[in-house]
């Protein structure tokens, strides 16, 4: 349905929030779910084309992101907090990942639209440095803090080390 549902570490079923629609609190197919330091839960709300903020017991906080900085709807798919506290989002409408401040304004946007695009992004996670990681369409993409690309691994196939539309990503201490 469209709703969060929350568990215990153990797996026991604890509280959902959220309701089919459109207003605050109300959800229209969320895609993505993180949580900040302050417990604070970001969705990707893609059916409502925004991301909103819940506290931890399901409490609406707030809303943002309704246009990319093309001006089209934002249409979030995953999101994830950076240590810095920012919010990285993939969206289903363009190439790149937009990064929100802490008072929910866009302050980046890489890796910029320009020579390198993200073919079809989806999943974004960063790892113990700040690395940012993204699964596009045909591999893993990896930037720096700053949105500088890295290098992409994987390649499309379903032998060792290819990908076939990844969905996600994590990364481990490892």
């Amino acid at each position: 349905g469209h709703r969060v549902q929350i568990f215990s570490g153990n797996g026991r079923f604890l509280r959902a929030f959220g309701s089919l629609g459109a207003a605050d609190g109300q959800l229209g197919n969320p895609l993505g779910v993180c949580v900040d330091s302050d417990d604070n839960i970001y969705v990707a709300d893609h059916g409502n084309e925004r991301i909103q903020v819940f506290n931890s017991e399901g409490t609406f906080l707030r809303r943002f992101g309704t246009r990319n900085n093309a001006g089209q709807p934002l249409s979030p798919i995953r999101v994830c907090v950076r240590h810095n506290g920012n919010l990285l989002v993939t969206t289903s409408n363009n190439h790149f990942i937009q990064e929100f401040g802490a008072d929910d304004t866009l302050v980046n946007a890489f890796p910029n639209g320009r020579a390198l695009s993200l073919p079809l992004p989806s999943g974004v996670c960063v790892d113990g440095a700040d690395n940012i990681f993204v699964s596009v369409e045909r591999g893993i993409q990896q930037f720096r803090s700053n949105g500088t690309f890295v290098r992409v691994f994987g390649s499309h196939g379903g032998g060792p080390a290819q990908l076939d539309s990844p969905q996600g990503v994590c990364v481990s201490t490892d």
